[in-house]
């Protein structure tokens, strides 16, 4: 039986029944204190809690179905989660007393402010808490939540579904329509209160989960586990995802919402998409999940860089339950097989019934669209240094990165991948000679990696060869590469799964495909070093004195361009530019020359330096020279 049989089945469930005036009255007297709130404040906290009293009735009168896929993305796949089932059934029961359908309603109060003791409200402006929760009030000793000016700004429950009901597809079936509500808030600071959820320990108390991911590029980031995608994600985790959703508020939040959200609208909200692997929907944008994770066939997952930023709520404008909960490091998501077959085909029908297509899913040649010819490249990163070098040896002469690229594109574009033109040997995945490394993508995709320097490669992926592989890379080359100087640059295709990437990385860094480079350091493309060192004692000597090692540079004049220009610092002497017999850099590279000259004591500030930078056309200040010392000057 497909999913959809079985999610329906539970708009027949009987929610709350009405209660009496009299009876909300009483119920209301559990709220207590009301520090710093209006009378409007107290109506909106009313309005708020009173919304989530038919969900929570549901979970009185029923059981939580963990196979359905509400349960499956937001805690995880049963047969991963089957130890945490009853602590998340417990936890959801207990909740759910917390409502006028539970008799025993005299066992708590609650003490609710607006003052904001902690004084965090106001934090990010109008991007910070909703609320927050501690389990004993300072002053009323009583388990508190404070109540920010943004949950008071928020809409409510009935305001987001009747949005939802008559929004075009994309907008009813995204959980992002509902969520964030006054009554989502309500259950998510309920789920904090540990005789709320029947917690008695850290194992049972339900914080908050941050996750730590890498993106592409290898930066470590940290996103708290709150709203619907950033929640599937954390229950896509490959490691305990059970221990960690039955003890993240917002999991429960969006699982018993989303359930919800379902009886009121008759489809399950089942958008963003759990990510199973990178989807290319036609016309889907923000709907869609699977263009923000690289996901390897064995789970292995990075964040991609350049993809608007994940979480739905910033790590900096985010105030923690008060234990300040854990931090789980995501680096491999459960892989497809992990999930019951009726899942898995439910998925694929949600990504078809959007125009979209997977990877099990035949495209016909003639329907490959090209590439829009304004379709502009994303250029991310960081600047690359402005001593980058401005090109390398290769057997055909000098090439510089753009050209090393436009060489990779020749080939990749053309549906080859073993060959980079001016480097010696072929893919060898890397080459035998270790400068460059080649890695099939499919059955028309490569990643070319060029080692250019002992811990740095240039890199060229594309998933299709053809005219969109070169037009986009062409782009790419020259706007982020050529012209801004940004260390990667990115297209997405018109075309499922089609993507292009170029850029400067790490050797062997995050992101890449291709074998590892071996760690020999000096086998990389030559390119201009530089160091530099003073040679006088600094005590009897009347004069100062440099010695500059270089390689891989020729002025094709005996190296006068330096001397030219140290002769403008006062008199200068002793100048040599010879062979260099011995010197050689940390990477073990050894220098081509060496340049030595004196100059007079009563020079300029750095004006040895500035010379060697003007000479070489170096960044300014990024010449040092130590007396007795060697430093190299950094490229990259």
């Amino acid at each position: 039986m497909l999913l959809s049989t079985v999610l329906l089945s539970f708009v027949t469930a009987a929610l709350a029944a009405p209660l009496s005036e009299q009876q909300l009255d009483d119920f209301y007297t559990r709220l207590v204190r009301w520090n710093g709130c209006s009378a409007g404040q107290k109506a909106a906290i009313k309005a708020g809690w009173e919304s989530i009293w038919p969900i929570q009735q549901y979970y009185l009168d029923n059981n939580v179905d963990f196979n359905s896929a509400a349960a499956m993305e937001y805690f995880g796949p049963p047969a991963n989660i089957q130890s945490y089932q009853a602590r998340i059934q417990e936890a959801i029961k207990q909740h759910a007393t917390i409502q006028p359908g539970w008799t025993d309603w005299f066992a708590w109060r609650l003490h609710v402010r607006c003052d904001d003791p902690r004084g965090v409200c106001d934090l990010c402006g109008n991007k910070g808490p909703w609320a927050y929760t501690t389990q004993q009030d300072e002053q009323s000793g009583l388990a508190r939540i404070n109540f920010c000016p943004r949950y008071f700004n928020s809409p409510s429950i009935q305001d987001q579904i009747a949005h939802g009901k008559s929004a075009d597809t994309n907008t009813k079936a995204n959980m992002d329509t509902y969520a964030f509500s006054q009554g989502w808030v309500w259950y998510h600071e309920l789920m904090h209160i540990d005789w709320a959820t029947k917690g008695t320990n850290w194992e049972t108390h339900v914080t908050d989960i941050k996750f730590v991911m890498k993106d592409d590029e290898g930066t470590s980031m940290v996103y708290p586990a709150t709203g619907p995608m950033n929640n599937k994600i954390l229950a896509r985790n490959s490691k305990m995802p059970g221990f960690h959703t039955s003890r993240n508020a917002d999991s429960f939040t969006s699982f018993a919402l989303s359930r919800y959200v379902e009886s009121q609208i008759g489809v399950y909200p089942h958008l963003p998409y759990a990510p199973f692997r990178k989807i290319r929907p036609t016309g889907l944008t923000e709907a869609n999940g699977g263009q923000d994770f690289d996901i390897q066939s064995d789970g292995t997952v990075y964040y991609n860089a350049s993809s608007p930023d994940t979480a739905q709520v910033s790590s900096t404008c985010f105030v923690d339950d008060e234990t300040s909960g854990d931090s789980v490091e995501i680096d491999k998501f459960l892989t497809e097989d992990q999930y019951p077959a009726d899942y898995r085909s439910q998925w694929e029908q949600w990504v078809a019934d959007l125009g979209g297509s997977t990877g099990d899913s035949d495209s016909k040649p003639n329907d490959f669209q090209p590439l829009p010819k304004d379709k502009q490249p994303s250029c991310s990163g960081t600047n690359l240094n402005a001593n980058f070098p401005s090109s390398w040896a290769t057997t055909d002469g000098r090439a510089s990165a753009g050209q090393l690229l436009y060489n990779m594109r020749d080939q990749a574009c053309q549906g080859k991948c073993e060959n980079i033109k001016g480097l010696p040997g072929n893919s060898g995945n890397p080459s035998p000679q270790g400068y460059f490394a080649a890695a099939r993508q499919s059955d028309t995709g490569c990643e070319y990696a060029v080692k250019i320097a002992a811990d740095k490669e240039l890199y060229f992926y594309v998933t299709n060869d053809g005219q969109n592989c070169y037009d986009a890379t062409e782009r790419m080359i020259n706007t982020c590469i050529n012209d801004r100087k940004n260390d990667a640059g990115w297209i997405n295709g018109p075309n499922y799964g089609e993507f292009y990437q170029v850029g400067v990385r790490a050797l062997n860094g995050a992101g890449s495909h291709h074998g590892g480079f071996p760690d020999d350091k000096n086998n990389h493309l030559g390119y201009r070093q530089v160091a530099c060192q003073r040679t006088d004692n600094g005590k009897s000597d009347l004069w100062y004195g440099f010695r500059v090692e270089i390689t891989d540079w020729d002025d094709g004049n005996y190296g006068r361009t330096i001397r030219d220009h140290a002769k403008k610092c006062g008199l200068l002497s002793k100048w040599k530019y010879e062979d260099e017999p011995s010197f050689a850099f940390a990477d073990g590279r050894k220098a081509d020359k060496y340049a030595s000259w004196r100059l007079p004591l009563l020079i300029g500030d750095r004006c040895g330096e500035k010379a060697i930078e003007a000479a070489l056309g170096l960044q300014s200040g990024s010449v040092t020279c130590k007396r007795g010392e060697w430093t190299e000057v950094a490229m990259f």
